[in-house]
């Protein structure tokens, strides 16, 4: 159960899409995920529900912040940055960013928990609705 209530909180970037609105701005439609399944470990390792083990939310990742950042480390994205208050284990969230500079890749900066941090460089998925021409 220690094990289990010590594990280091982790949240995953999972999908980073690029679309175009219908207003014709650009946007990146950003999946997250809680991977630190404390509670559904505990849940297949013992089988048992304790009360106090609950209230301490393993499976629970509390204040997530988000925001995209380019090669320089400036902010580029609308909102500058989106909080989630809580992402649990097993449900994955999705936020949606209006970017406000045209790039093919960004820095997805994430702030979790009491002292988590990451900061991870990724390539945009182009969404298959963009591959059009345009006359």
């Amino acid at each position: 159960m220690l094990a289990v209530l010590f594990e280091q909180q982790y949240v995953a970037v999972m999908s980073a899409v690029k679309y175009q609105a219908g207003d014709g701005r650009k946007h990146v439609r950003l999946g997250i995920e809680n991977t630190s399944g404390g509670g559904a470990e505990l849940d297949h390792l013992i089988g048992f529900d304790d009360e106090l083990f609950r209230a301490l939310q393993p499976d629970v990742v509390h204040d997530v912040y988000v925001s995209l950042a380019n090669e320089d480390g400036a902010i580029i994205s609308q909102p500058y940055e989106a909080k989630l208050e809580e992402l649990r284990y097993g449900r994955p969230a999705t936020l949606d960013f209006g970017l406000l500079q045209e790039v093919d890749a960004v820095t997805v900066r994430l702030t979790f928990g009491k002292s988590g941090q990451r900061s991870v460089k990724i390539f945009l998925q182009k969404d298959a609705t963009v591959d059009r021409v345009v006359v």
